[in-house]
């Protein structure tokens, strides 16, 4: 009877231990699945140990998902690149240091003050992906033009399988007109990150194994974490706070706004960090923490204005990338929309049927503006073929009232 009693307890005990290891496989699986599918990445200090406590870590990279480039880019020229680029930044920023062995490590806001009749183009996260960016190339042609400003919001580099072209091409754009492209910091412009997702892996494949790009790590310090876009109004000034991730709670940008003549301010690391890293709270929709940065509100960035703001500037909202809109609604409403507003009170706002305009006095601030990815496609490992790549343009006025946003769409060629 022992021996039954016995041979009963294993046989369960074998039971749970297996039942134990399906759903440990079936955690994994889907936190594997999310993690292909979520809206960002850990920071580099968070990658290898998981971002808690029995959590994997995401899966790094393969060399092999790094695609064949189309076109072939030497050494020489991408090095010469990645110097002109960095001359061009310390010419035109004279009086800003950028000791990477300081407490700020390179990091910085700029102040743009554009004209009041100007008109703002913005992009998303690039991820590697040339042929957008190409197709905007050819039809837009970028150059000095005084009333024309390009503002590029981080994440050119990995999960694609052209980052050595795209930052190519947009540094080459910078060197030919350093006042109209804002070329800005996402949080893959970091040397850790780019070795996890890809850059490097790709760097070594066209370059070699044993290449090593120190200039590629310095450019990415002349990046501006964020950038503080002004105009003048007819009876004020007004402004839009444009970063990759969102805005640093703790970064106090009133003594940069109320200098007329301070266009760039250093701030710490870890408040560089914030603007990067940071996330948007979507209502009733469940979202990770990275590890790294805050989950913002639209009622703390209201809070936020309101303590940093000047007197005579109002900043009305948000541009940014750094999450997909394809992760907040169902993926048949995100076709076409190419942009997220979340506005006072999270509030949705949609962009009107059939409407090509969207006017700033229809959407209640402060806003939120989340730009779907510059890409053809989502990611190269998704599967989930985006078809078109949105642009944001802010036309402007200097009546509030007039001034507003239109949407342009790049569609892959077939």
């Amino acid at each position: 009877m022992k021996k039954f009693f016995y041979l009963f307890l294993l046989s369960g005990f074998s039971l749970f231990v297996f039942n134990t290891n399906c759903m440990n496989k079936k955690y994994h699986s889907f936190r594997n699945w999310h993690k292909n599918f979520d809206m960002g990445d850990e920071p580099p200090e968070l990658i290898s140990i998981g971002r808690e406590k029995n959590k994997p870590p995401r899966k790094k990279a393969e060399p092999s998902e790094v695609i064949t480039l189309e076109k072939k880019l030497s050494k020489k020229e991408f090095l010469k690149t990645m110097e002109d680029f960095i001359k061009a930044c310390k010419k035109n920023r004279k009086n800003l240091c950028l000791d990477p062995d300081s407490a700020c490590e390179g990091f910085f806001v700029q102040k743009l003050e554009v004209p009041s009749n100007a008109i703002i183009q913005f992009f998303g996260d690039i991820h590697g992906e040339q042929k957008a960016l190409n197709d905007w190339i050819e039809k837009e042609k970028p150059d000095k033009k005084p009333e024309r400003f390009y503002i590029f919001l981080g994440d050119y580099i990995d999960r694609g399988e052209n980052g050595a072209l795209v930052l190519n091409e947009l540094m080459k754009l910078y060197i030919k007109a350093p006042k109209n492209i804002i070329l800005l910091r996402g949080n893959h412009e970091n040397k850790e990150i780019a070795s996890f997702y890809g850059f490097v892996e790709e760097l070594k494949k066209i370059f070699g194994k044993s290449s090593n790009f120190p200039k590629v790590w310095e450019a990415f310090q002349h990046l501006p974490s964020a950038c503080l876009l002004t105009w003048k109004g007819i009876k004020k000034r007004y402004g839009l706070f444009c970063v990759h991730g969102g805005p640093c709670r703790k970064y106090n940008f009133r003594k940069l706004l109320e200098s007329p003549d301070k266009k760039y301010q250093l701030i710490p690391k870890s408040s560089g960090k914030n603007l990067l890293w940071s996330d948007i709270k979507i209502p009733l929709r469940w979202i990770d923490s990275r590890g790294a940065g805050e989950i913002l509100t639209v009622q703390k960035i209201e809070q936020y204005f309101q303590e940093y703001q000047p007197d005579n500037l109002d900043i009305l909202g948000v541009i940014r990338g750094h999450q997909q809109s394809i992760f907040f609604k169902d993926k048949k409403e995100v076709q076409g929309e190419g942009v997220y507003i979340l506005s006072k009170n999270n509030e949705e706002k949609e962009w009107p049927k059939k409407e090509k305009s969207l006017f700033l006095k229809n959407i209640n601030q402060p806003f939120v503006m989340t730009l779907d990815f510059f890409r053809y496609e989502t990611y190269v490992n998704t599967g989930w073929p985006q078809g078109e790549a949105p642009v944001l343009n802010l036309h402007l006025n200097p009546d509030v009232e007039k001034c507003k946003f239109t949407r342009d769409f790049f569609r892959q060629k077939k």
